[in-house]
């Protein structure tokens, strides 16, 4: 009994181990989640037990679906994206009427 109990505690400490490697870049590929599942599968570790570790690690179990941890640097880097890539394309009309009265001083 005590060696099962200790192989279980074992199991977990090294999926958590794995987890914490894996999600420390905030980021996870799809090959990784496949990896863990596997281990999961390998060594019977229950959803419970999954859900409860990466709940440990700081992340909710939408991050872990999805790949990626939502923190405010990430959302600012998604924000950033945007609008470096669509914000010049979708300005209000106040701030293209701005852009030009710019143009215009200038070529004034």
């Amino acid at each position: 009994q005590k060696l099962r109990t200790d192989k279980k505690f074992n199991t977990l400490r090294t999926y958590r181990g794995m987890l914490e490697i894996v999600m420390c870049d905030n980021r996870m590929n799809s090959d990784e989640k496949q990896r863990l599942q596997r281990f999961r599968d390998e060594n019977v570790i229950s959803e419970i037990e999954h859900e409860n570790i990466v709940s440990q690690c700081g992340w909710t179990m939408e991050e872990f679906d999805q790949g990626v941890k939502h923190t405010a640097g990430y959302v600012e880097q998604i924000r950033n994206w945007y609008w470096l890539n669509f914000g010049a394309r979708y300005k209000s009309n106040d701030e293209a009427e701005n852009d030009n009265d710019d143009g215009d001083k200038r070529q004034s």
